[in-house]
């Protein structure tokens, strides 16, 4: 049976009535509690249930503390206040929070996350994620879907994705690493941050514009045209066109530097 383990001081679970013999309901383990303790005390409850694997968990509401889900099948929801939420091999994911960090791996279909403030870690995903936070990190690994992912406040790290990239930020950096699709659509905007992509030198042909309107556009790639800041020799505006030119990657900063780098052989990382 998979677990859905709950660490938090005040919790609701919704799930349909499975087709299975119902069990007993496991007694909640009050943590560091006597004769007694209760769901009132200051130590908490930890609970955990365990579900069949096929189940459809329609809601899961957390307001505080930790909850982790792994071992579900089908589709997982999620509504959480402040918990640092941790899912693991689901079919797809939902959550909707306004804090704490949410890390997920190992889901087989579409990531979709909506956050007020919170760090959002996702890795091996494969589908399409989707991932929005006012205030916090993005990191995305090992993608085979598209991916778009939005912060006003926080850095984003895109790692091995496999679909067209749609990323923005205001104030940090967007750090881009892998191969791309032959293609493929690529848009990497910050408003105040560097905005890197680094991609293999024997990549699919691609046409690439990098634009910064105070600061520098640097390629590793041959440059097929360019604009140059008015006060200095440096561009601030680069085309770069590869073999067919089919794939297409924009790269925009501001205020900070843009650039295309190429990855050596053996230097692009491994998905675990």
């Amino acid at each position: 049976m998979p677990n859905v383990t709950v660490d938090l001081g005040n919790i609701v679970v919704t799930t349909p009535q499975s087709p299975q013999p119902a069990r007993p309901p496991a007694q909640p383990r009050v943590a560091g509690g006597g004769a007694g303790a209760g769901v009132g005390s200051d130590t908490g409850i930890t609970l955990d249930v365990k579900v069949p694997r096929y189940v459809q968990l329609d809601a899961i509401e957390a307001r505080a503390g930790a909850l982790n889900v792994s071992g579900i099948d089908g589709p997982v929801s999620i509504m959480s206040g402040s918990s640092d939420i941790n899912v693991s091999r689901v079919g797809s994911l939902e959550v909707r929070a306004r804090g704490g960090e949410v890390n997920v791996e190992d889901v087989g279909g579409l990531v979709y996350v909506v956050s007020t403030s919170s760090e959002i870690n996702v890795k091996r995903s494969s589908g399409d994620v989707r991932v929005t936070t006012i205030n916090g990190n993005i990191d995305i690994q090992c993608v085979k879907g598209r991916v778009d992912a939005g912060t006003s406040r926080g850095k984003i790290t895109l790692t091995n994705v496999g679909g067209d990239v749609e990323a923005t930020t205001t104030d940090s950096d967007i750090n881009f690493t892998g191969a791309i699709a032959q293609n493929g659509r690529y848009r990497l905007k910050s408003m105040e941050g560097h905005v890197r992509m680094s991609i293999p030198d024997g990549s699919p042909g691609f046409t690439a514009n990098l634009m910064s309107y105070n600061s520098d556009a640097v390629s590793d790639f041959a440059v097929r045209a360019s604009t140059p800041r008015p006060d200095s020799q440096a561009m601030r505006r680069v085309e770069v066109r590869q073999g067919d030119g089919q794939a297409q990657i924009t790269l925009d900063s501001f205020s900070q530097t843009v650039r295309l780098s190429k990855l050596a052989p053996g230097a692009a990382p491994a998905c675990r």
